[in-house]
């Protein structure tokens, strides 16, 4: 497949299936996991068409800064973004700062790319056509303390 097709292809509305929601304040917003993006990779790319890499690192001001590079390689050529990510020190998410600031790289880096770029608008028009088929959130979620303690549990 050549890089103009892969392009086309990443550009294309992804399934509803892919996209969750989590409350941020008073808002709820729609992501995609960085490991279903690289799922959306696989299958618009073709496996192995896809090269995630990191650039740089840095600590600086209680913050975790990372800049990843996505290259796509079509049969004819390849083209690479960067792009970057960060987290506090002492975040209070899943995760820890490094997976986080990737995670951040990785989901910028696909939407450079045009893959997802809709989630990223914070216009309050009604861009989504998979908006009515989100299931709801959860009742509760649970706090880091307490995924903490199930992720130790499982091992």
């Amino acid at each position: 497949m050549t890089l103009n097709d892969i392009l086309k292809r990443l550009k294309e509305p992804v399934a509803p299936s892919y996209i969750s929601q989590k409350k941020v304040g008073n808002s709820v917003l729609d992501f995609i996991s960085w490991f279903d993006y690289c799922d959306i990779l696989d299958e618009r790319c073709g496996l192995g068409n896809w090269y995630w890499e990191i650039v740089s690192t840095t600590i600086s001001d209680n913050r975790y800064f990372m800049t990843g590079r996505l290259t796509i390689a079509g049969t004819d050529r390849s083209i690479s973004q960067d792009a970057t990510g960060t987290e506090i020190l002492n975040c209070s998410s899943y995760g820890d700062p490094s997976s986080n600031a990737e995670a951040m790289a990785l989901r910028r880096a696909c939407a450079k790319f045009g893959l997802a770029r809709e989630l990223w608008r914070k216009d309050d028009k009604p861009n989504h056509s998979y908006q009515s088929q989100l299931k709801p959130m959860g009742k509760r979620e649970i706090t880091r303390e307490e995924w903490l303690a199930l992720r130790a549990k499982q091992g």
